[in-house]
């Protein structure tokens, strides 16, 4: 029983962000999570897929950019390399849309971190994980 539940749950995982764009986009995907660094706002999780140094989500029926890779990133990155983004309407999982821009770092491959600040001034700290090719 404890491995069926183990099961249904990484299908869970993994599977989660399918229903974004149901794999029409080009590009790998990329599940995000953010947390502000102060104040009293909810973290926010979404999905996004990256086709050379465009960012895009699925909006409706087609894809709609909503962000930027600014800098070169080589086919490989070595840990700390950096690069800048620029997001405009990012959405969230949960519907809210944010315009963000900062440095993220990659930690590994298929994995970044970053301080992102939004059109407001606030600081996010941004966390990004390739989940598919």
């Amino acid at each position: 029983m404890r491995d069926l539940f183990l099961a249904v749950l990484l299908l869970g995982i993994c599977s989660w962000g399918v229903a974004e764009d149901r794999g029409k986009l080009d590009g790998a995907r990329w599940r995000y999570s953010m947390k502000p660094v102060a104040g009293r706002s909810e973290p926010r999780h979404g999905a996004f897929r990256i086709s050379g140094d465009k960012i895009f989500q699925g909006m409706g029926k087609q894809a709609t950019q909503v962000g930027t890779i600014i800098g070169k990133v080589r086919e490989k990155p070595d840990p700390n390399d950096k690069v800048r983004v620029k997001f405009t309407n990012l959405r969230a999982r949960d519907g809210s849309k944010v315009d963000l821009s900062g440095p993220v770092f990659f930690q590994s491959f298929g994995e970044v971190t970053g301080r992102l600040i939004d059109g407001d001034g606030k600081h996010w700290n941004f966390e990004a994980s390739r989940v598919q090719e």
